[in-house]
């Protein structure tokens, strides 16, 4: 029964990493629409709320919750996944996406060192091995020229990637684990969005002018890369824990790329096949090391 646990929760992290690599795709499409960054963020929380609320009314799913839950989804919503996106979005005035995202990935290696420091998991030799071979894939599979580094952007990244370990490891070590996956994505999406206005009212970013089909992709993010994404995740990290769906995680790049490839005619490069390679073992590695 343990065995088809963890089989079952390296499935929905695989899941998971493809659904969230759709997120650069449907936000291509919603930026060519005249949508800027922060408000495809707000909306995408807003409308990810909207269709959980129908889902849970319709199929009468009550998703009431106890009050003493309300200061994790809190800090879960605003800190963890608000935050993270906020972050990882300003460090692209100063930095490339591409070095960005290789810093952001850093995640996996935060969540194992945490995991080992503050809650004393158990680390062997596969899971290093495997752990070396994800953060080397993503380096090389984003691929960068002409580096241009400034410590803001550096920062915010990094900052992006912590946060966004903590979020992990939230899910991972507090009471909501108990709370089902959906009713969990739903409070944590209440307190992102929270986060996300105020930083838009703050910084004036969000704005509505836009062509009208820039709601259609902003539905596709809501449905897809986040109630689909994030509920099949905070499973994944249930069912094999924080530390191994993080390091799976990192399909989700390859599936961007992948993406970018069938349907804007991007190139394939050899950083792209050796990063995939490098990222595909590491999983390897990681699965048999579960067996």
């Amino acid at each position: 029964m343990a065995r088809d646990k963890k089989i079952q929760g390296i499935i929905y992290a695989f899941i998971s990493a493809c659904a969230f690599g759709f997120i650069p795709i449907f936000a291509r499409f919603a930026y060519n629409a005249g949508i800027t960054p922060v408000t495809v963020i707000f909306l995408r929380f807003l409308f990810s709320i909207i269709i959980l609320l129908f889902y849970f009314l319709i199929n009468k799913i009550d998703f009431r919750i106890e009050k003493k839950l309300l200061p994790q989804f809190a800090f879960l919503g605003i800190i963890g996944n608000g935050a993270t996106g906020i972050t990882l979005f300003l460090s692209y005035n100063y930095i490339s996406s591409g070095l960005s995202t290789v810093i952001h990935f850093i995640y996996p290696a935060i969540v194992t060192l945490f995991s080992i420091v503050f809650f004393k998991e158990k680390i062997n030799l596969r899971k290093i091995i495997s752990l070396v071979f994800c953060i080397a894939g993503v380096y090389v599979l984003i691929g960068f020229s002409a580096v241009k580094l400034d410590i803001r952007g550096v920062t915010l990244s990094l900052a992006s990637g912590v946060l966004y370990s903590i979020y992990i490891l939230g899910i991972d070590h507090s009471d909501i684990r108990k709370v089902d996956t959906l009713v969990i994505t739903f409070y944590v999406l209440i307190f992102s969005l929270i986060g996300a206005l105020t930083f838009g009212i703050i910084d004036n970013s969000i704005s509505f002018n836009f062509q009208p089909q820039g709601y259609v992709y902003v539905v596709a993010l809501s449905l897809i890369c986040t109630i689909i994404a994030l509920s099949i995740f905070a499973k994944a990290i249930m069912m094999i824990g924080s530390s191994n769906a993080s390091i799976l995680s990192t399909l989700e790049p390859i599936t961007s790329i992948i993406l970018s490839a069938i349907i804007f005619g991007e190139s394939i490069t050899i950083n792209t096949i050796l990063g995939s390679m490098l990222i595909i073992s590491s999983v390897y590695i990681l699965i048999i090391s579960k067996k």
